[in-house]
């Protein structure tokens, strides 16, 4: 009798243990299709790889809430951390610009744990759940007939009622082509990473202006035929907005961003533009492993790593690489990499250049 009680609230008590892990998996999933109304939602811009009516995308984004408390307070607070770190005046800090919307996407909260949903064409996916730092990412697979080089919207869904809007959008990019993967920092964008107080003004207290010529530059190579674009930067992704809306501002071609994870909370400032290196090779190595047949173009700039981290991976893919282009800003960048550019095959073109006029007679490669 006894043995026979103790069976069943085993039994039992295995049955309440299934109802109530499927009762969390049921709230979770419930959760997964609405976004509080405290919450906000980036999505960044990324890209899908196929051909014909298949496509794999990755859809990745960020999910917060906006920062709450005495903004003011900790708008100072930064200044102070900031003044030290870029050896700024007093002056510098009063400095009339866009520092308090730029400065406030480092105070948001950073939701973990939430899974958002997005659509695309009419269609809707689930995504994987956002880590401890807000972001999140999911690969799906998309059907239909498109054309290499085009766009489509990505909408993050919101619940009943919510009539926000939040949306991104994914490039369609075919297995052929030329991809071209470029710096931000000093390639397109006036920073001067070299001197410490111009690079804190232009991040946090100064209108992004870009590098004279590189628009035109780039706009003439995206008119050629199937010629994309990839933005990686060793900059935080706070600074996500601010530069999206500056590439578009000044008419550079549309393409997927790629920029560093930080969080004030994890980091000090002295990491705030740390060494690009590692960073940009484990970013640019996926990208390549996704399109093992296309022909890569790297731009960027001699005032970091930027030689060093494209020579690094022309050496690994020596067939995928067509060219390495550095905008030469000073410091010591160009020197540290000639080693391995003594090593690179003769087909990869490596050119250094002041002024984008001296790249007139560079052509992309013809890739049918």
């Amino acid at each position: 009798m006894t043995r026979s009680r103790t069976i069943s609230q085993v039994c039992l008590s295995a049955t309440w243990l299934g109802i109530v892990a499927v009762c969390v998996s049921i709230l979770q999933a419930c959760g997964s299709t609405s976004i509080a109304a405290d919450e906000d939602v980036i999505l960044f811009p990324s890209f899908a790889v196929g051909e014909g009516a298949s496509w794999a995308a990755r859809v990745t984004g960020l999910i917060y809430e906006p920062v709450k408390g005495d903004q003011d307070l900790l708008m100072n607070q930064l200044k102070s951390r900031l003044q030290e770190r870029f050896d700024l005046g007093d002056a510098d800090l009063k400095l009339p610009g866009p520092f308090a919307a730029r400065a406030g996407m480092f105070f948001v909260d950073n939701e973990r744990r939430k899974q958002v949903s997005v659509t695309i064409g009419g269609v809707t996916f689930i995504l994987g759940q956002s880590e401890p730092n807000g972001h999140f990412e999911g690969d799906i697979t998309l059907t239909g007939a498109r054309t290499s080089g085009e766009w489509a919207d990505v909408r993050a869904v919101t619940g009943a009622g919510d009539s926000r809007e939040f949306a991104g959008k994914v490039q369609f990019i075919g297995r052929r082509g030329v991809s071209v993967v470029s710096d931000i920092d000093d390639t397109i964008k006036d920073s001067n990473v070299l001197n410490k107080r111009e690079l804190g003004l232009n991040t946090f207290f100064r209108d992004f202006r870009p590098a004279q010529g590189m628009s035109a530059l780039y706009g003439g190579w995206a008119a050629s035929s199937n010629v994309v674009f990839h933005y990686v930067s060793g900059s935080p992704f706070q600074l996500y907005r601010d530069l999206s809306r500056f590439a578009d501002r000044d008419g550079f071609p549309a393409g997927s961003f790629h920029l560093r994870r930080f969080r004030l909370k994890d980091s000090s400032l002295l990491e705030f533009f740390g060494d690009p290196l590692e960073f940009k090779i484990k970013t640019i190595e996926p990208i390549m492993a996704r399109f093992p047949e296309r022909q890569f173009i790297f731009v960027g700039d001699s005032g970091e790593r930027d030689a060093e981290v494209y020579a690094t991976l022309a050496l690994q893919s020596p067939d995928q690489v067509a060219a390495i282009l550095i905008r030469d800003v000073g410091g010591e960048g160009l020197a540290s990499a000639m080693k391995l550019y003594k090593a690179l095959p003769p087909h990869i073109v490596k050119r250094s250049f002041r002024d984008p006029r001296e790249l007139e007679n560079f052509k992309l490669p013809d890739i049918r």
